[in-house]
């Protein structure tokens, strides 16, 4: 605003408080902290609640929902992409929105607008890039491409924060773990013959506190196979403390 020189008499900017102060309306247009506790009791006619679905906790919505009850038209816009938690209080907001839209929730006080691409299609297909970026004419499909090669080629993580972010898909954060942890034990078989015959590597990670104590042993069965068997377990001393806090 001071760029375009419509400071003075039209607004005061307040770079301390974070704030912008309009005489003529009697209003000023804040940024708010994340401390929800800060900002209970506001009464405004607008609030704009930003990533959503990456806040530590629902306190500062918890805030903010009522700060616009006493007024005529009131307003609270939440806006974010999708995130990992699905317990998350956004999460429970999203869901709300997708039931608004198939009119099994009819809230006249809440309008909803979601944008994501289908969670089994193809997310290399450029339909399933317009279902998420309805703005998507405003650059360039060939960039999104290649942002979304880029993000493909790289690490797992990197991949699932794409589906997030630019195709609003939510991803879980175990997704990008090796192997899936609830179908670990399907993997589990007994030892081959002559195991002992193979070269081994043993770690050991010890803990005296609440930590877990393992051994696992490494053996190369040759070709490019190994065999692998871990045991772990907590001291003693571990369990008594743990029960104790």
């Amino acid at each position: 605003l001071r760029q375009l020189g419509v400071g003075g008499k039209w607004f005061k900017a307040d770079d301390n408080k974070r704030q912008i102060f309009i005489p003529s309306l009697n209003a000023r247009l804040l940024a708010m902290s994340s401390d929800g506790k800060r900002q209970m009791g506001l009464n405004s006619v607008f609030t704009l609640l930003d990533e959503g679905a990456y806040h530590v906790n629902s306190s500062l919505y918890d805030a903010v929902a009522n700060a616009h009850v006493g007024r005529k038209n009131g307003m609270l816009m939440s806006i974010s992409t999708s995130g990992m938690d699905a317990t998350s209080w956004y999460h429970g907001l999203y869901k709300k929105a997708k039931r608004i839209l198939s009119g099994e929730d009819t809230d006249p006080q809440t309008y909803a607008e979601v944008y994501e691409a289908d969670p089994d299609g193809d997310p290399t297909d450029p339909v399933q890039w317009r279902k998420a970026n309805p703005s998507l004419s405003c650059f360039t499909e060939e960039q999104f491409r290649k942002d979304l090669e880029s993000a493909k080629s790289s690490d797992p993580a990197t991949w699932y924060r794409f589906l997030r972010q630019r195709l609003n898909l939510w991803t879980r954060e175990d997704e990008t773990q090796y192997f899936d942890v609830v179908a670990f034990d399907e993997g589990r078989r007994d030892p081959p013959a002559g195991l002992a015959q193979f070269p081994v590597t043993v770690a050991v990670d010890l803990s005296l506190g609440v930590d877990p104590s393992a051994v696992v042993q490494v053996h190369d069965m040759g070709g490019g196979e190994v065999y692998v068997r871990g045991n772990a377990w907590v001291a003693e001393r571990g369990v008594e403390l743990n029960e104790k806090s």
